[in-house]
């Protein structure tokens, strides 16, 4: 299994023109492969009264679900910007591109990294699942399910999985907040990550992100009572706040599953419990994997980290940031705003996708937050960390995709 990634620490803008222009590009992908692809971005412009947007593209063609169009609530502070898509490659590169729409204004990301997975030599319904949905649906007050994700519960899938689900909103109405959440099994679990933010102006497009991670069999799946292996079922829900004349839209949404053990080492940290601020204006921790371990220090080590973020006050700022050792594994990265809250009531993700060449033995992978009131905190929270052999490593070694069992929360595996 193979990746490409990207990373760019560099502040990107876009003055004078009202088309999409890339501003970042991973390498070329390898022709006819599959690749599930991960963005993210901190997305701003100098005006609250103009539109601004982002998108990302491959081979020319705009990645459906990808565009944001947005109003800035702040010309100082950034947007968190997420997407995910599975695609096989026409051998084209993967960019991200913004714009104006207006040409006096200037679009800006001041920081951004893609991550390409190959999982060509996975098996479908074994290693991982996709699922897209594209028809569109008016949102009630009620949750309704948009997509679905099937995670066959046998011992070939047992064990813990990456799940990431984006979703797709056109904004009607933006006096309410649109929500968007994940179900497991049909019923909260506590796992799930929520999403709840209005618009700022009903030209907008939303594209929002989260991640979880389960365990399968789910401990929301009791087999004894079911009498037959089933499938677990990861579900992706919309509602608006209320009803109006005119809600807002869902259009489309992506889901994917990745068995963590597909990798030679994983280990990963959930939390569902609050974490609130408790020294406004710094960073402070609020989830660790403690003394990440791989067998093989020397190897690549991606590093995907999330939060659900209760803002807790209008116009607050929030901040995330990931470290390793007490050194940040993206430098700046954190300075940068993640999002900016409309109201208290905003739950809003920040997600981060990092790359590390190595780290070091017994190594603690920690995700900081910061807010600016103690009212503010995290809600839900997830880390994982995974291993790659080297490049050279890569390219000769044929994998064994059975994974060797470790304790709970950690997989391996030979190659």
């Amino acid at each position: 299994m193979d990746y490409v990634y990207k990373e760019d620490l560099v502040q990107r803008t876009v003055t004078g023109s009202t088309s999409y222009t890339t501003i970042t590009s991973t390498d070329k992908l390898t022709s006819g492969n599959k690749y599930a692809i991960f963005v993210n971005s901190q997305f701003g412009g100098n005006d609250t009264s103009f539109l601004f947007g982002i998108c990302v593209k491959s081979g020319g063609d705009t990645l459906l679900g990808s565009t944001r169009v947005r109003e800035m609530n702040s010309v100082v502070h950034e947007q968190s910007y997420s997407y995910m898509t599975m695609i096989t490659s026409d051998g084209s590169s993967v960019d991200i591109q913004i714009k104006t729409f207006n040409a006096s204004k200037t679009a800006r990301v001041e920081a951004s990294t893609i991550l390409c997975i190959d999982i060509t030599d996975l098996t479908k319904g074994l290693h991982y699942n996709f699922s897209e949905n594209e028809t569109e649906a008016t949102h009630t007050s009620s949750y309704v399910e948009q997509n679905a994700l099937n995670i066959p519960t046998s011992y070939d899938t047992e064990g813990d999985w990456l799940v990431v689900s984006h979703v797709e909103t056109d904004i009607n109405d933006n006096t309410i907040s649109n929500k968007s959440r994940v179900n497991l099994s049909g019923t909260l679990s506590g796992l799930s990550p929520l999403i709840s933010q209005e618009g700022e102006d009903t030209a907008e497009f939303t594209s929002e992100y989260m991640q979880n991670i389960i365990s399968v069999p789910s401990p929301a799946v009791d087999l004894s009572l079911l009498g037959a292996v089933t499938d677990s079922i990861v579900s992706l829900e919309t509602s608006d706040e209320f009803d109006t004349t005119n809600n807002n839209a869902y259009k489309s949404s992506r889901m994917f599953a990745l068995k963590l053990s597909v990798f030679d080492y994983a280990d990963s940290a959930t939390n569902n419990t609050l974490v609130n601020v408790s020294t406004p204006g710094s960073f402070e921790e609020a989830l660790k994997i403690s003394k990440f371990n791989p067998p093989e220090t020397s190897q690549e080590v991606i590093i995907m980290g999330y939060t659900s973020f209760i803002a807790g006050n209008t116009n607050k700022h929030i901040h995330t940031d990931i470290t390793i050792a007490g050194s940040e594994s993206l430098p700046g990265y954190g300075d940068n705003v993640m999002h900016r809250s409309f109201d208290a009531e905003d739950e809003l993700p920040t997600s981060i996708i990092s790359l590390e060449s190595s780290i070091a033995a017994e190594s603690d992978i920690v995700m900081r937050i910061k807010g600016y009131s103690t009212s503010a905190g995290v809600q839900y929270s997830n880390l994982c960390a995974m291993t790659f052999p080297n490049a050279e490593a890569r390219s000769a070694a044929t994998p064994d995709l059975t994974s060797a069992k470790m304790e709970p929360g950690k997989v391996a595996r030979k190659w």
